[in-house]
């Protein structure tokens, strides 16, 4: 999901070129039509540290019809746990989704991984969103929504208004709810890009929403033959209609583009595992002055981890390394919060999928305890148009 940059968002990037300035001063100088009509801060307003939503959720405005499609397209709801549906929304991530500035990487998530991204606990096939083509069925647009906990300088962010009383008893100075307004910040990601998910699951929207605060809006695609149809700011809009219809009015993406504004940001830092075949498909590149070999050696590993009592993360670990996670994850001032159910689907191991891995050493009493853990999935892109080498994976 997700490692982007303005100027390519698969591969490290090649230095800046002369004369440019910050990402935020390029996006500033370029403008944001839309961001300049809502209710957002701009990118050089002064930060703030009140925590609350930008406009008070209204559940009496929700509106009851779904948003009109353009002439020819119908809505469509995705039972991920089909097979059929599932190998469709797969079919247009692989030849639609991101892929970098020079058309030479694309990712390329696996059916296990859709659906480990979209059906975490809770997740509603009502907010896998489509849009097919009315005479032939083909699905031609995606966004999806994921339910999530949030805490924001270390208060929950509440799923819907507090009731009139409760409000009444807070005043201006009560808890309230926190974040943005969903639709104020997706409406910005007219990008037919996207960002990532999750799922356990019942199939056909029969799954029960818990107590979620906010979702997580994910894998925003659109066929590339239909990008001037606009589709995007629809999609983005019914998403939102259907998440405010559940009584939940806060949501999180990710961007691969600087959008007035963020609340968080993530650097990403490459690792080379395999740097000859990195080079190869022109991934990286070799540095001055070095030579395959030298670069081969260096990135060399040893057989075996430096680290002892690494072994891979079991069921029986989720009590404990789940109330650990959350401890260590409230030091943030955003940040999610796991249930056991929830850290279950994310962080137990599956192939091909996601990878994690505990420290267990030996406490005083002579008992095994689990002291540290570490975690990645894994995000395989196409190579395109690359005779040996069709597949790219990162750890990420």
């Amino acid at each position: 999901t997700k490692a982007q940059t303005p100027d390519s968002p698969l591969r490290t990037p090649r230095g800046h070129r002369q004369g440019m300035g910050s990402v935020e001063e390029i996006s500033e100088a370029v403008g944001h039509a839309f961001w300049d009509t809502q209710p957002v801060p701009s990118l050089n307003a002064e930060e703030e540290d009140a925590c609350g939503p930008i406009n008070p959720a209204d559940p009496e405005k929700v509106r009851a019809e779904p948003y009109n499609l353009p002439p020819a397209f119908e809505w469509t709801d995705l039972d991920l746990s089909d097979a059929e549906q599932a190998k469709e929304l797969y079919t247009l991530l692989h030849e639609n989704y991101v892929e970098d500035g020079d058309a030479m990487f694309r990712f390329d998530y696996s059916l296990d991984f859709i659906r480990w991204a979209m059906q975490p606990p809770g997740a509603l096939d009502y907010w896998h969103v489509g849009v097919r083509v009315s005479q032939t069925k083909k699905l031609v647009a995606f966004i999806g929504a994921t339910p999530a906990d949030l805490l924001c300088h270390g208060q929950r962010v509440e799923p819907r208004p507090p009731p009139a009383a409760d409000k009444a008893e807070e005043g201006e100075g009560g808890a309230g709810a926190s974040g943005v307004n969903i639709e104020e910040k997706l409406s910005g990601l007219d990008l037919d890009g996207g960002a990532t998910g999750s799922a356990a699951s019942s199939g056909g929207g029969a799954a029960e929403l818990g107590d979620q605060a906010v979702v997580e809006v994910n894998f925003l695609c659109v066929h590339k033959k239909l990008r001037s149809k606009r589709l995007a700011p629809v999609l983005i809009r019914e998403v939102t209609r259907r998440v405010n219809e559940k009584g939940i009015f806060q949501a999180t993406y990710t961007a691969g583009v600087v959008l007035p504004r963020p609340v968080a940001r993530c650097r990403y830092w490459h690792r080379s595992l395999n740097p000859k075949k990195l080079i190869e498909v022109g991934f990286s590149r070799l540095a001055p002055r070095m030579t395959m070999v030298r670069t081969l050696k260096l990135y060399a590993l040893p057989d075996q981890p430096v680290t002892k009592g690494v072994r891979a993360l079991k069921e029986e670990d989720v009590p404990s390394c789940c109330a650990k996670l959350n401890a260590y994850l409230r030091r943030y001032k955003l940040t999610p919060q796991l249930s056991e159910a929830e850290f279950s689907h994310w962080l137990v191991p599956r192939k091909g999928v996601i990878y994690t891995y505990v420290v267990e050493e030996a406490g005083e009493d002579g008992e095994k305890e689990v002291t540290d853990m570490f975690s990645f999935y894994s995000l395989p892109s196409s190579v395109l148009k690359h005779e040996k080498h069709p597949k790219l994976h990162a750890a990420t």
